[in-house]
């Protein structure tokens, strides 16, 4: 296990979390969420990726990393853009 990779992709996963979080938070509470945001896994997206990292699933938690990202377009960062193709280039993937 790579300590230094799961650090970073916990760090950049805890970076989209944040920004889905506050996409939640300007939604209207009363209304009911549709598309992008109605969807599993997004609420608590950064404990997923951690829970597969602590079971050595770090492909998946790669794929729930991207699916954060992709699902709710949220916007990076140029450094955090960076930090997600430079460990795509690490797990020898693409960003699709």
């Amino acid at each position: 296990m790579d300590i230094e990779l799961n650090r970073e992709l916990v760090a950049v996963a805890e970076y989209v979390q944040t920004l889905i979080n506050l996409e939640y938070e300007r939604i209207d509470s009363k209304a009911k969420l549709k598309g992008a945001f109605d969807q599993l896994g997004l609420r608590n997206g950064a404990e997923v990726v951690k829970d597969y990292l602590e079971h050595g699933e770090v492909g998946i938690a790669w794929e729930h990393l991207l699916y954060m990202v992709k699902e709710t377009n949220v916007q990076l960062s140029e450094d955090y853009l960076k930090r997600l193709s430079s460990l795509a280039k690490t797990l020898n993937t693409k960003l699709h």
